[in-house]
């Protein structure tokens, strides 16, 4: 939702996609005077007046076309709370020109929002396909059981030896396209997220034998570049692909046998992919009264 209310002086709103939020510019030639006001709007009828405290503009050097504004992020000024997303607000802008208040105020703004976030699915093909193959994996006859692959370690109780651990331990941006910051859902309620991304695995191995400990070592990273490698290139995530593994045992007494661990540090160069859906509605190209109002969206 967003619009711009006047020429001189001028709003543009825009209700920010989280709800509760709104993002306003004010502008005007006339630097004299400025003061903002938010209403709660019930029906046509503003009540409960709040006034908004604004910086005082810069003025325009002389000779110059520029058009002194202020940006100004209402997050809930006075509320101690984001916006009432259950209320609609309206908006009004007072200038002083000639010794004489003038002033604009913007349609009802409703900031009410509904968020559907459409996650990226990376961990969970990676926690899959790795226990898929170790459950395909031809073992030794003298080891007793499989491994079972782990997100999270279970609640209760204590997981059976072998087990994999498997969890994503940093996401670094590495490059964002063009237009990125953009907002781009004026002609649809979608909103995307398309970094470059560098994320980092844990995979630990906890065994009873280091016999077991360097065979499923092997077997991780088999996986890891022969089956999931090329099942990342198909959804771009084939930029670049490290690991780096860590062994060790661990016992309370240095001269005694104890479980063996192996940590292999996995690290993935590839897209993040992220879409939001928003459910306030849009109507492009609407001006019912084009000396007062031009509104981009539905209102």
């Amino acid at each position: 939702m967003s619009g711009t209310v006047g020429t001189d002086p001028s709003i543009y709103y825009e209700l920010v996609p989280c709800g509760g939020v709104v993002s306003l510019q004010l502008q005007s030639s006339t630097v004299s005077g400025w003061s903002l006001t938010r209403y709660v709007d019930q029906g046509g009828t503003l009540v409960s007046g709040t006034s908004l405290l604004l910086p005082d503009p810069t003025p325009a050097p002389a000779g110059s076309t520029y058009i002194p504004y202020i940006n100004y992020i209402d997050i809930g000024e006075g509320l101690n709370a984001p916006l009432n997303q259950s209320l609609a607000y309206a908006y009004t802008f007072t200038v002083v020109s000639g010794g004489t208040d003038v002033s604009i105020t913007t349609p009802a703004i409703s900031v009410g929002a509904t968020l559907t976030i459409n996650q990226d699915d990376l961990t969970q093909i990676f926690i899959r396909v790795m226990q898929a193959g170790l459950n395909a994996l031809i073992v030794p006859n003298n080891f007793k059981r499989k491994p079972s692959v782990f997100h999270a370690m279970p609640i209760a109780g204590q997981p059976t030896l072998p087990f994999v651990a498997i969890s994503q331990v940093t996401m670094q941006q590495v490059q964002v396209p063009i237009g990125q910051n953009v907002m781009s859902n004026y002609q649809s309620n979608l909103l995307s997220i398309t970094d470059l991304t560098k994320r980092r695995y844990s995979i630990a191995i906890m065994t009873t034998t280091a016999e077991e400990r360097e065979f499923y070592r092997d077997a991780v990273i088999s996986i890891f570049k022969t089956i999931l490698g090329p099942l990342l290139e198909s959804i771009g995530q084939n930029v670049s692909h490290d690991f780096m593994v860590d062994t060790g045992q661990v016992t309370q007494d240095r001269d005694a046998p104890g479980f063996y661990y192996c940590e292999c540090l996995v690290e993935i160069t590839g897209t993040f992919n992220v879409t939001v859906s928003t459910n306030y509605g849009f109507i492009a190209d609407i001006d019912p009264n084009p000396s007062t109002a031009q509104d981009e969206s539905n209102l």
